[in-house]
């Protein structure tokens, strides 16, 4: 029997919350790090919820996990070598016949990662717009459909600190993937985030950059992701040199892990705090 089934087993015989220790406990060796990776992606696909009572972490098992909902990680495989994805812009075409490999084209690995989503999709977004929101939409409407968990990751949508980017654009594309999940029924799976403070100086009041996101990623299922230049945008998608790296394996929860630390740590955004950002904040800029 093989470690994941062994898991299911032991979690199918109990209906409410277990520790932790009993279920991986008997597990020894190699098998009880994949014990822990499983347990962590059954965390991941909404199945399972770690707490602590009494200091001791607890299993709660929120519904029944079965085979397909979990993550097959073969510690005997090496690590899958990444694909290469690439936005070439129009002009250096004919200089791709030269090269080795062609790589992936970025709006196609971004499909990819998009239409293997089953449980969840998370996106770090530092500047998303609207069109390519809409670009996506279809492939954004099916895992709306079919109840995908979201979670956005941004940038000052709460607390714009320069007038160096778009703050109107950036709300308009927040608003078409609100849009999207809204009209199906499915807001409650979107969820969004903003990582970013500013410091204010002097008696001005004026607001400087401290801390934010620039990282681009997007993360199917802890299966499969894209790290990279590129992101939701037009010249990202068509114009711009972009480069970044189709991962799968092992490699993905590395990232991940990254992700949800910046996750836990950025303010919530709620539907209603999203309805009424159509005019953004008045920004300081020290001058008289």
């Amino acid at each position: 029997m093989s470690t994941e089934e062994r898991l299911l087993q032991t979690l199918s015989t109990n209906k409410g919350k277990m520790p932790l220790q009993t279920l991986i406990g008997g597990i020894a060796g190699e098998e009880q790090a994949l014990a822990e990776l499983t347990v962590l992606a059954l965390v991941r696909a909404g199945k399972l919820r770690i707490i602590y009572e009494h200091k001791e972490p607890i299993v709660e098992i929120l519904s029944q996990p079965a085979a397909s909902d979990l993550v097959r990680i073969e510690s005997q495989l090496p690590l899958e070598q990444p694909r290469v994805v690439a936005t070439i812009p129009l002009s250096l075409h004919p200089g791709l016949k030269g090269l080795p490999t062609k790589p992936t084209p970025t709006d196609e690995a971004f499909e990819e990662i998009m239409g293997s989503a089953k449980h969840y999709l998370k996106l770090c977004l530092p500047f998303p717009e609207e069109y390519a929101v809409t670009h996506f939409g279809r492939h954004i409407g099916r895992i709306a459909e079919q109840g995908v968990r979201v979670k956005l990751l941004t940038r000052e949508l709460l607390s714009p600190s320069s007038r160096s980017f778009d703050y109107a654009a950036l709300v308009r594309s927040v608003m078409r993937l609100v849009d999207i999940y809204r009209v199906r029924g499915a807001i409650d799976r979107l969820q969004i985030r903003d990582f970013h403070s500013n410091i204010t100086l002097g008696d001005d009041g004026l607001a400087l950059h401290y801390e934010s996101i620039h990282a681009k990623i997007l993360i199917s299922d802890g299966t499969s992701g894209y790290v990279g230049s590129a992101e939701f945008r037009g010249n990202s998608l068509l114009n711009n040199f972009e480069l970044g790296f189709l991962i799968r394996g092992p490699a993905v929860q590395e990232v991940e892990a990254l992700y949800d630390l910046v996750w836990n740590a950025a303010a919530p955004v709620s539907y209603e705090q999203i309805l009424h950002l159509g005019r953004p904040p008045r920004i300081r800029s020290g001058r008289p």
